[in-house]
């Protein structure tokens, strides 16, 4: 039986996934997500003030990548034809890279790639 997983996920980068534009989540590679397997579903929620779930989103994950730091992510995700469209494993790696402070990449030494596309809906779902 998969397992479901959730992760918190601002607006911007849950727009392009629902629209098919982002088919990969790239993370720290922290303990809690070492669970996560082929046939797993991701449920990312956008939280609002006090803890409030604002809406979710259900993927399956289809692939799971683990490298030593983002660029050698990149370069896989890039030539396996997944990640997001419109950029660059550059601009991608550079971008995480400024999200991510070097303590925490101190701490959480490896990264982690998820390769999605969006879970289908239940059967009568409008």
């Amino acid at each position: 039986m998969p397992n479901t997983w959730i992760m918190g996920l601002e607006l911007s980068p849950m727009d392009r996934m629902r629209s098919g534009v982002k088919t990969g989540e790239f993370r720290l590679d922290k303990e809690k997500w070492r669970g996560i397997e082929p046939g797993d579903r991701i449920e990312f929620q956008r939280i609002g003030e006090h803890e409030t779930v604002l809406e979710s989103l259900l993927v399956d994950v289809l692939e799971v990548v683990r490298r030593p730091n983002f660029q050698e992510l990149f370069d896989y995700v890039y030539a396996n034809s997944w990640g997001e469209e419109g950029r660059s494993p550059k601009e991608h790696c550079m971008s995480l890279e400024r999200r991510y402070s070097k303590k925490d990449r101190r701490k959480h030494p490896g990264v982690v790639g998820f390769r999605i596309k969006l879970a289908p809906l239940p059967r009568g779902t409008v």
